[in-house]
């Protein structure tokens, strides 16, 4: 039985001993969906607990992995939910609940909350989470899928690309439901941003083209994503055109870092001016990067946004950019290789 048909059946279970429990919870999850999160946030502790002192703990399991979603993937959490990540592992691998399906999802979520905190500074235990947890799954298991991209998404972060591309490869080799497209939307990007970092721009595009081939529709990242690949192919107007027809408005802070990446890129080509417009929104995007304890996102659009400045000699715009990581920095895991970035954009900035 998949997931959420064992919760919702265990709920309906429910109904006499803890009346009224599934009309809140059904609001719960509604106003995740409708993005209502301060709503859910002050709905879920009351239900959290009903579920607990009902010796319901896989229920509470459900609830607190629901609970850590939309705070993870929906809100981009990072700091502020790692205790609360940590304490859904404990939770989820304890006796009671060790056996239950959710806790696999609590490594996916705990994995993914360390990916947005500092993506390449714990990027080496994300590996190892990862492999231990695909270990016990088979590849008809539910969470495999996911496991699978958290996985991918650490070899890419570790920087051993190598390594994520032979870790797509074998995932279309044993995925079990080729229809649904899980591999065209969620590995498919992942190889391009590998291939990419390889050099092998053309076959990174090509995955991406892949995706629509198969009828799956990119979203805000995977066409960034695009912009960029066009980008290093010399392909300018077509990246530029793709780019002028996104809405910028609302970029999502892990969109960020490869846009920051695309105008680089840009920012070298003949097209450079259209660059200008776009300085004041990687400011922006670092100072939102910041709110939400993101740190290592910061550093990477502070990175481009510096370089974008420079190479279009708005000295005065690259130095407040390289000044305001040097507190960031500091806040990083292994801040070592940003660190050796920022110093080379110093040296560069003394020579204008």
């Amino acid at each position: 039985m998949a997931n959420y048909d064992w919760y919702w059946t265990r709920v309906r279970s429910l109904d006499e001993v803890l009346p009224g429990f599934r009309a809140r919870l059904l609001q719960f999850h509604d106003d995740i969906s409708d993005a209502f999160f301060e709503r859910a946030d002050a709905c879920a502790p009351g239900l959290i607990q009903d579920a607990h002192e009902h010796g319901e703990f896989e229920l509470e399991l459900g609830l607190r992995v629901s609970h850590m979603k939309s705070r993870i993937f929906k809100r981009s959490e990072g700091l502020s939910a790692l205790a609360d990540a940590i304490a859904l592992l404990e939770f989820a691998h304890r006796p009671q609940t060790a056996n239950n399906p959710f806790a696999v999802c609590a490594v996916d979520l705990l994995m993914s909350c360390y990916h947005t905190v500092d993506e390449a500074g714990y990027a080496n235990e994300r590996v190892a989470v990862a492999e231990e947890a695909l270990a016990k799954l088979e590849p008809s298991a539910q969470c495999f899928t996911c496991i699978n991209h958290a996985y991918t998404c650490a070899l890419v972060d570790a920087r051993r690309f190598e390594d994520a591309l032979a870790a797509v490869a074998h995932y279309r080799e044993v995925e079990v439901d080729s229809q649904t497209n899980n591999a065209a939307k969620l590995l498919a990007p992942l190889a391009a941003i590998a291939l990419t970092a390889l050099g092998r721009h053309e076959e990174g595009l090509a995955e991406l083209e892949g995706m629509r081939a198969r009828g799956v529709e990119l979203g805000e990242y995977d066409q960034v994503l695009e912009v960029l690949l066009l980008a290093r192919l010399e392909r300018g107007d077509e990246a530029w055109a793709l780019l002028e027809r996104l809405d910028l408005g609302e970029l999502r802070l892990t969109t960020a870092c490869e846009y920051g990446r695309a105008l680089v890129v840009l920012s070298r080509g003949p097209t450079a001016p259209r660059c200008d417009a776009h300085l004041d929104r990687l400011w922006t995007l670092h100072e939102r990067a910041c709110e939400r304890e993101m740190y290592y996102y910061a550093t990477i659009i502070l990175q481009t946004h510096a370089t974008v400045a420079l190479a279009r000699g708005r000295v005065e715009l690259a130095a407040r950019a390289i000044d305001a990581a040097q507190p960031i920095l500091g806040r990083l895991r292994s801040p070592a290789r940003m660190h050796a970035k920022f110093a080379d954009l110093r040296v560069r900035l003394a020579a204008k």
